[in-house]
This record gives structure tokens, C-alpha cells and sequence, in this order.
């Protein structure tokens, strides 16, 4: 082999490192960034299920016999109630016959008071779903009942 081939063949090899290299750094930073966005964006669809602004049902428990689901609509997430055995209490239409799932360390450390976050495959597609006990007596409980709310968005 010549001395050209030879150096052509080792800055080919550096350049596809840098590349590659340069590809899984650029891919990370991405999925961390939009799995923020959507980690946000729960938190954000919890706190308004649990505490539903003006023009959505009253926070008051005694004023209603149901707790606030979001119903079916395009942009809406799934939303689904559990009660502390882990039964499904209430979720919103667009789950269909599905439901989202709570694993036992999840259902654990929920009751713990910590929120839980888990990747699920539902209905042919990945959701990330953030389970969280609500004890405050908001829209998601009913007769100021603490349940767990789980709400989930596609990734």
C-alpha cells in the first residue's frame, strides 16, 4: 500500500468516527430535549386535572357527583383514575377497551407519594405515562377520596 492510500484510508476512518460520533451526541441531546417537553407537558395536564381552571368543573366535591376526565378529542392525552387497591376507577373515551398500566414498583412508590414516570406500549402505540397520587381534594377525586391520576402522551 502506498503512503497516499494509507492516509486517505485513515482520514476516511477519522472523518466517519467524527461523524458518527458527532450523530449519537446530536441524537441524545434531541431525545433528552423532547422527552423534557413531554415529561413538562404532563405535569402541566395533571395539575389541570386536578385542578380544572374557569369553564371546566367546579373543584368543589360536594358540587359534582364525578370526577373530571378530559373527554375525547384529538389533542386530548389519556387520562385515567385509579383508587389505591389499583383499580380503574374512570378514564377518558379516547383510551378505548385499553387501559394505561401501573407496574407494581409504580403502584409502590406512588402510594409513597412520589411521582412515577414509565413508558408503555398501549393500543399499537408508545405513551410516556406520569402516575401521581392526588390527596388535595380536586376534580380528580371524588368525595375527597385520594386516587391516583395517570396521564399519558404519545413518543
Amino acid at each position: 500500500m502506498t503512503i497516499r492510500l494509507k492516509l486517505t484510508l485513515l482520514y476516511s476512518l477519522i472523518l466517519t468516527l467524527v461523524v458518527v460520533l458527532f450523530s449519537i451526541v446530536l441524537y441524545t441531546l434531541q431525545n433528552r430535549a423532547a422527552f423534557e417537553i413531554v415529561e413538562r407537558s404532563l405535569a402541566g395536564i395533571h395539575r389541570r386535572t386536578v385542578n380544572p381552571g374557569p369553564g371546566r368543573p367546579p373543584q368543589d366535591a360536594d358540587q359534582r357527583s364525578e370526577p373530571f376526565v378530559p373527554r375525547d378529542n384529538f389533542n386530548q392525552p389519556l387520562v385515567q383514575l385509579r383508587d389505591l387497591e389499583n383499580s380503574i376507577l374512570q378514564k377518558s373515551d379516547s383510551i378505548g377497551d385499553a387501559s394505561l398500566p401501573l407496574s407494581d414498583s409504580g403502584f409502590s412508590s406512588v402510594l409513597q407519594g412520589e411521582t412515577w414516570l414509565e413508558r408503555a406500549f398501549v393500543e399499537e402505540e408508545w405513551f410516556l405515562i406520569r402516575s401521581e397520587l392526588d390527596t388535595t381534594g380536586g376534580a380528580a377525586t371524588v368525595e375527597s377520596a385520594p386516587m391516583i391520576v395517570q396521564v399519558a402522551l404519545p413518543i
